[in-house]
Order: C-alpha cells, then structure tokens, then sequence
C-alpha cells in the first residue's frame, strides 16, 4: 500500500472555479453532464471545497448566491505524496467519493482528482499483481 502513491493514482482532468463565482455564472460554465464535481478556489488560487454538479442545477438553490454556499469537504484534500492507504482512509473520514488532490498543504494549488472507486480499483489490481508474482515464485 505504500507503493502506490495519489501522485500515480490521481486523474489529471479537473474542473476548479473561484468560489465567488455565483450559482447562476456556475450553471452555465459547467452544465449537467460535463463532470460530476467542481473544485473551488480562492482569490490565491488555494483550494477550498468542492461542489456537485447536481447541486449547482438544482432547482432551490438562488442563482445570485456564491457557489461557495454549496461547498464540501473544505478542508479534506489529498497531496500527490499521500498513499493509497492515506487517501482511502480519508475517503472514510469525510465520506466522500472524490477528493481534490492539491500540491501540498501550504500552497494547495488543485493539480487533480481521486475517486475513492478508481483508488479501490487500482489498489485491487496491485494486489492481484503481487499475489502472482508471489505465487509464480
């Protein structure tokens, strides 16, 4: 488990607004269908939360208010060092099924994104490799 890093894991392709951005603006930068979430970023750039698209849509939510109102997992982000182990265990903590994956604690730039379904996956196939290579020994 602590072979595979986030780094080699994460999906490079990663949508990111600046949480001033109004769920009005949002709705027509991101339509329903583009991706499943959206990363937010402050005025530095920093990564501070992340929204479903289907939140953005929904009918009740007032299109003059800031994306940032509908924002998750604020604090909860992975970095490209972390392992499998880490990044599983912080899908558990927030209960969250993707999590940004930023530079590092200081800067958190977004560079990503990590599915706990795809880390499952990936992890899945890792093991089965080492199983056979251990078997054919």
């Amino acid at each position: 488990m602590r072979d595979l890093s986030v780094a080699r894991l994460m999906r490079r392709s990663v949508r990111t607004l600046p949480q001033e951005t109004t769920i009005g603006q949002a709705r027509i930068r991101v339509p329903l269908g583009v991706t499943k979430e959206v990363m937010l970023t402050d005025a530095d750039g920093r990564y501070c939360g992340s929204v479903l698209v289907g939140d953005i849509h929904a009918a009740e939510t007032d299109p003059i208010e800031p994306i940032a109102k509908l924002a998750h997992q604020q604090k909860a982000y992975l970095t490209p060092r972390a392992t499998v182990k880490d990044a599983l265990d912080m899908f558990a903590a927030e209960e969250a099924d993707v999590l940004a994956v930023v530079t590092d604690d200081t800067n958190r730039r977004v560079i990503g994104r990590l599915s706990e379904a795809h880390a499952l996956r990936r992890y899945g196939e890792e093991l089965e490799k080492r199983n056979r290579a251990f078997v054919e020994r």
